[in-house]
């Protein structure tokens, strides 16, 4: 059976003007889960991101150190595991939330420094989002997001023994554990919020549209380096 592995991609810039850009602590954080993949001799038939700069970026630095390890040897851009457009979430659903809330002003304010801050915004913002009619505002909805990775999974060639790495974000993983586990969505992008930067989930694939979860969220690359300001969220 084939094998699904999903990447979250590096940390990125958090709180600068261009969130989609690897810091240097992802950067390493790509290295460290490159070795570890060459130590516990796994290869791919196919490594795959996400177009967005911190998937792609994340993506080549795993090509490059595990070079004859992909049979393929091309990075594969594929768009369909680009994040939900979290910029245009926040544009479109923050307004009505600052308006009806008092207390999200506050935290919008403090919410670069204070995370507990950013997770009640971030939470408000995308239950609105979920809740969204598709085509009710010049955004993707939660429904069209999910299908666009749906469509994105079942286009891979799985068959046999192959295996697949994909790097990807966090709202893609999400999607994956609504669609092959039934978990409620708004409970689906809560797990996701407890994925490491460049943590691996692995799916078997079976007949038809049929995934089985393998494991989830794994990160012994950043345990083993025993250095805590390594294992980042964001």
């Amino acid at each position: 059976m084939g094998m699904l592995y999903l990447i979250r991609h590096g940390q990125a810039s958090f709180g600068e003007a261009n969130y989609d850009r690897l810091s240097p602590r992802g950067e390493k954080q790509a290295e460290l889960l490159a070795d570890y993949l060459i130590q516990t001799d796994t290869r791919f038939d196919l490594l795959a991101s996400g177009s967005l700069s911190r998937q792609e970026k994340t993506a080549r630095i795993l090509m490059e150190k595990l070079k004859s390890r992909v049979q393929s040897p091309k990075l594969s851009l594929l768009p369909a595991f680009n994040e939900y457009d979290s910029e245009g979430v926040f544009r479109e659903m923050l307004p009505a939330i600052l308006a009806e809330n008092k207390e999200a002003s506050r935290d919008l304010e403090n919410m670069v420094a204070d995370k507990q801050a950013f997770q009640r915004i971030l939470g408000q913002v995308l239950d609105r989002w979920m809740d969204m009619e598709t085509a009710s505002l010049p955004l993707e909805s939660w429904s069209e997001f999910r299908s666009r990775v749906h469509r994105g999974i079942l286009d891979l060639d799985l068959k046999g023994p192959k295996k697949t790495a994909i790097v990807t974000s966090g709202g893609v993983m999400a999607a994956c554990l609504h669609l092959f586990l039934q978990v409620p969505p708004k409970k689906a992008i809560t797990m996701s919020w407890q994925c490491f930067n460049t943590s691996l989930s692995i799916w078997v694939a079976g007949k038809g549209e049929n995934f089985r979860l393998h494991a989830w969220n794994l990160a012994p690359h950043l345990e083993l380096c025993h250095k805590p300001d390594l294992i980042t969220y964001r």
